[in-house]
């Protein structure tokens, strides 16, 4: 099942064309390849094929086989048969409610069992939101399955489809350059557009297994499908930004995120005067930039 060939409109179908093993059937043959990611595991079960055929026509596939690393909580396909049929179908007929339904699923990082503690109390999402950590498993959803190692991160097995605050599609556009995560060490800034290029988003800085590294996700609104924009962290501000501090992982136009772990503390990063600069190309101009840290 590929977008550009079957548009997502045309994957609007009954309830009765969505057994797993007909989707299993309908998988790009790469998927069947080995493929160690968070996609290939999640390939290895068929009870996530419903699953990585609504990546795949949301154009995440790709980005969840990138270097991450990710936490993935996959909803099975009993999760997915658990919609209406109006509300499967209107989701797979409009690719970007399916990508932010999608993207609350998945956390930048990776999180196992004995990484999650009691103090923690939400992980932040790729869609931009907090995801609520329960005595069950996550949101509404009860985990059924747990620590699903990856070489790009770790799935857990949810048994239901979550949706992602309907107010937090906003937050990108609110006055406040920044907020810390009652999750833990995590925050949010600004990118505001360079010179009217409409390209607009948000970065956030989390926290990363030791204390010295960070992770940093990047989400851009405005974006060309068909291109990719190289981000950096510098020292300074975008009027007079300095030295070098970290090449962030291209984010990509079609999906608008990109995330990668920087060798730097998160003190550091947010006690400090940075800038996150985005270009529309390599060498090309900046398009974006927000001011990151104090």
């Amino acid at each position: 099942m590929h977008p550009t060939r079957n548009p997502p409109v045309r994957l609007a179908l009954p309830r009765r064309l969505f057994p797993p093993l007909i989707l299993l059937a309908l998988l790009p043959a790469a998927w069947a390849q080995a493929d160690t990611t968070v996609i290939g595991v999640a390939a290895e079960n068929p009870d996530f094929s419903t699953l990585l055929s609504a990546l795949e026509v949301a154009g995440l596939t790709q980005e969840l086989r990138g270097e991450g690393p990710f936490t993935l909580f996959a909803p099975t396909n009993s999760a997915f048969a658990a919609l209406s049929d109006d509300e499967l179908d209107a989701l797979l007929a409009d690719r970007e409610a399916l990508r932010n339904v999608l993207t609350y699923h998945v956390v930048p990082g990776r999180y196992t069992t004995a990484d999650i503690g009691p103090e923690m109390r939400a992980f932040d999402t790729l869609q931009g939101s907090e995801l609520p950590i329960t005595q069950q498993g996550v949101g509404t959803a009860t985990v059924t399955a747990v620590n699903l190692e990856a070489s790009n991160g770790v799935v857990f097995a949810i048994d239901t489809v979550l949706t992602p605050p309907e107010e937090v599609a906003a937050e990108v556009d609110a006055d406040d350059a920044l907020y810390v995560s009652t999750a833990e060490a995590r925050a949010r800034y600004l990118l505001d557009e360079v010179e009217g290029s409409g390209v607009t988003g948000s970065v956030l800085v989390a926290a990363y297994g030791d204390e010295a590294r960070s992770v940093l996700t990047v989400s851009l609104i405005g974006t060309a499908a068909d291109a990719t924009y190289p981000a950096q962290l510098v020292a300074g501000s975008c009027d007079a930004p300095g030295e070098a501090l970290a090449d962030l992982s291209d984010v990509s136009g079609s999906t608008g995120f990109g995330t990668t772990v920087v060798g730097l503390p998160f003190e550091t990063i947010t006690g400090g005067d940075h800038a996150l600069r985005i270009f529309e190309a390599p060498g090309g101009a900046v398009v974006a930039c927000g001011e990151v840290g104090s």
